[in-house]
């Protein structure tokens, strides 16, 4: 059976990471960033408030406010101050995508993804397990690897070398490992000078000291580290309805994820809002599935369930009857969920 998991925002906040609509309250107050980067994103608040008697759009949330920015950077209304405002934008997220409380339970709390999938994906005995996600962190990597598995990201993949000669207990990416298709970009990559259809990966795990019981080495991804540090922005799609063409190795993820959907079984939402203003997502989904005849259910795993169901069958949305027929609910957090019931 095909198995597609799609992780949205809501997976990722069971690991400390915030919602689109908790994502500027989250920053404020981050340990992360510094003064002038939280001053960089409070202006792009003010600037998008400013416009609220031309254009509704919420105050809190992020792809709102993003939106906004782009399309002044896109006509040059932005103050040149050295950066653009997407390299600064990329840099914050990779920040505040990557902060974690620290290295002494990083890894059990993966544990309750295997709990939720209730099967082995590295078997592949009787189930075939691909992931869609939206999600910019690496938790379904930290996930896989707990689970005795590894993440092949769909594209082909540079690892970074190990110049710093730190130790390294293992690699987050395979290409054996279960595909994870990453839509809108990860915090680990990077552009990669000598080949458009490939990204340099950091996808390191390392030894890392900490004032902990005894003072124990433990390991984290590199990327999570509090050392880290990259003079490239990583590759991330804002949240933002205004993303740019997709090529390279972006265009073959996002050809592999709907080469996955076509063949599904069970397709399953996890934690995803379904924002009626991302567009593209609709289509995407929509033409990915049209050609699929073996699909038999589409599970929506989210506190909010109903509420999205709801939303679904709005006249706002374009989702068709057909897809509104498959659908089933589970009102509740997915670390509370366990998948055998639905396969």
């Amino acid at each position: 059976m095909n198995i597609i998991l799609f992780l949205g925002a809501g997976f990722s906040r069971a690991f400390g990471y915030p919602t689109m609509d908790e994502f500027f309250p989250f920053a404020d107050v981050s340990k992360k960033l510094d003064e002038d980067e939280k001053e960089f994103l409070r202006q792009l608040v003010l600037d998008a408030r400013s416009a609220n008697s031309f254009l509704q759009s919420s105050p809190t949330n992020l792809e709102d406010i993003l939106s906004f920015s782009v399309m002044a950077e896109r006509l040059s209304l932005n103050k040149d101050s050295g950066e653009t405002t997407n390299f600064k934008t990329r840099k914050i997220l990779q920040k505040i995508f990557t902060q974690v409380a620290g290295a002494s339970n990083f890894w059990e709390q993966f544990e309750s993804f295997k709990s939720f999938l209730t099967f082995d994906p590295a078997s592949r005995e009787n189930h075939k397990l691909s992931i869609i996600t939206t999600n910019y962190d690496v938790s379904i990597e930290c996930a896989l690897i707990q689970l005795g598995a590894s993440t092949n990201p769909g594209f082909q993949f540079v690892q970074e070398e190990n110049k710093d000669r730190f130790p390294v207990t293992g690699n987050l990416y395979s290409k054996a490992g279960i595909l994870v298709y990453k839509l809108h970009g990860s915090v680990n990559w990077y552009k990669s000078e000598n080949n458009p259809d490939s990204f340099r990966i950091e996808d390191r795990i390392v030894e890392v000291s900490g004032h902990y019981a005894e003072r124990r080495q433990h390991s984290l991804p590199y990327v999570n580290a509090s050392n880290y540090a990259n003079p490239d922005a990583p590759i991330i799609i804002p949240p933002s309805f205004l993303k740019p063409d997709l090529t390279g190795a972006l265009s073959l993820i996002w050809k592999g994820a709907a080469e996955q959907l076509q063949a599904a079984h069970i397709l399953v939402f996890v934690g995803y809002s379904f924002p009626l203003t991302d567009t593209d997502m609709m289509y995407f989904l929509a033409r990915s599935l049209t050609k699929n005849a073996s699909l038999r259910s589409i599970l929506i795993i989210d506190p909010s369930a109903k509420a999205i169901v709801d939303k679904l069958n709005s006249s706002e949305s374009k989702f068709g009857s057909h897809f509104k027929s498959l659908i089933k609910v589970n009102n509740s957090v997915w670390q509370k969920t366990n998948l055998k019931a639905y396969l």
